[in-house]
Order: structure tokens, then sequence, then C-alpha cells
């Protein structure tokens, strides 16, 4: 399998661009620049009084536009032939061996979905699959809050349910990304990450100020976070506690390799 990755920039955006590409000269895997949008299409409204009552505060462009763009490379997904694809931002260092082997992959073919390659918070997580696709590169489950968007893979069942699940902006897209419990499919990571975020200035924008939050609007949100937190622990402790991969060796082959092989799939870069 061959996956293409859509890497999101502004276009004003040279100077990353330029950064990106240098260290994108080698790989082996076929990337484009997409540009990021500034605001959100008709089919995606936003309010701040929506925003408010989901997530507590109104929303900043950049975050409308963040939202808009990761959208985007959903949709785009899902008007392609493609079975899944690779999203990056551009403020990212990446490992492009390990992509490539990422980008090698048929996730669907592992019941994997949806998983994101950073976090720029800490995360609770077990260990779903040691050595997933070499002897350091394990594929952990989250649970709870699992923050950022700087890259990840997602299969086109995943692009649909977050596509149908967005019926407008009403929290930061990373935010949205981590509700796993409302989409219907586990959480996984891979870890150690296969990239890092550049320490440059955001272009989120300012969200240090807040205007006052109504009572009514405290209500509603109040009322819904309740509601969030007993399907998120009911997702937790139930409908996504088993493992649902076999324990796998501390040896020889990875899991991925191990499957690959019994199933006689080989990626044609490396049956070469």
């Amino acid at each position: 399998m061959s996956t293409r990755i859509d890497v999101i920039s502004m276009p004003s955006a040279q100077e990353r661009r330029a950064i990106f590409a240098s260290a994108a000269r080698d790989a082996r895997t076929p990337w484009q620049f997409v540009d990021a949008c500034t605001a959100p299409p008709a089919e995606l409204p936003y309010s701040d009084q929506a925003a408010v009552r989901r997530f507590g505060r109104a929303l900043s462009r950049g975050e409308i536009g963040c939202f808009a763009s990761h959208f985007e490379a959903w949709k785009s997904l899902l008007a392609s032939r493609d079975a899944q694809r690779i999203v990056l931002e551009d403020d990212t260092i990446v490992d492009w061996s390990l992509m490539d082997r990422i980008a090698e992959v048929d996730f669907a073919a592992h019941g994997l979905d949806l998983v994101r390659f950073y976090s720029t918070h800490p995360f609770k997580h077990s260990v779903a699959v040691q050595r997933f696709l070499g002897p350091h590169t394990h594929l952990l489950q989250t649970s709870g809050m699992f923050l950022g968007t700087q890259g990840y893979v997602l299969t086109r069942e995943a692009a649909e349910r977050l596509v149908r699940l967005a019926r407008g902006i009403t929290m930061p897209v990373d935010w949205f990304m981590n509700r796993y419990w409302a989409y219907g499919f586990r959480n996984y990571c891979l870890f150690p990450f296969p990239l890092i975020e550049r320490f440059v200035p955001s272009e989120i924008g300012d969200r240090s100020e807040a205007p006052p939050v109504g009572a009514a609007s405290r209500i509603v949100r109040q009322g819904w976070r309740v509601f969030d937190r007993v399907s998120r622990g009911f997702a937790d402790h139930v409908r996504f506690r088993p493992n649902p991969f076999e324990p796998t060796e501390d040896a020889g082959l990875s899991y991925v390799e191990r499957r690959e092989r019994a199933e006689g799939r080989t990626s044609s870069a490396r049956a070469t």
C-alpha cells in the first residue's frame, strides 16, 4: 500500500514550507502541501454561543481555521479512491524513515481507523501492541484527553465518521478528534512519536482573553459535560476496555511483519 501525505500549511508560510520540504527531500512517500483554511465552509457553521456551551469559551480565528483545514483533509480522502491518508502539519520534524514505513501499512487490515502521531500534553494509556512496527515502535491505546493534531493516519471509515459527527465547530479540532466515545472506535497512538512539533510561534492566536460566560450558557455546558463524562466513562470501562490484540513476542519480527507474513502480504517497497 502507498499512502499519500497531506501537509496542512498556510500559503503565506513560505519559511515553514521551505524547512519542511528540505527535511522531506529524501522521503519515499508522495506528499504535498495543502492550503490551510482561514474560515469554515458553509457546511461547518461556527457560532460563539455554541462554542461557549460546549467548550467553555469562544474560539480564535486560528482555531476555527485549523478545524476547517483538517475537516477539508478528511473530505479530500473521501473524495479520492484512497483507503487511508496521512495528515501532517507543517511545523513538525518528521522521522521520515519511520513515516515511510507507516505509509506502507494497511491500518484497516489491523482494525485501526485512527492512529495519532503526537500529543502536546501527558496522556493516559495502556500498551495495546508491543513491537508494533519494530523493536522500539509500540501501539498505545489512549484514554481521556489526547491533544494535538500535528500528525495522524486515518482510514476512510474514520474520515466518514469524523465528517458525519462534525455538524459545526464547537471546540478545537484536537478536542473533537479526541472524542473516541462519540465517533465509536478506540483512540491509538504510536510511541515513541514519529514526529515532534517544532518550537515556533503558534498561528492559532491569543486565547488568554475570554468574555464572561452567561448563566444560561454555564448551565447548558455543565449539563453537557456530565453527559459527556458518563459516555466517556462507559467507553473506557465497558465498551473499549478489552484489548483486541493478541499478545506479541518480545523478539523476532514485529507485530505487523508477522501479520503480513501470515497473510502473504509484503509491501512492494520492501519486497524489492
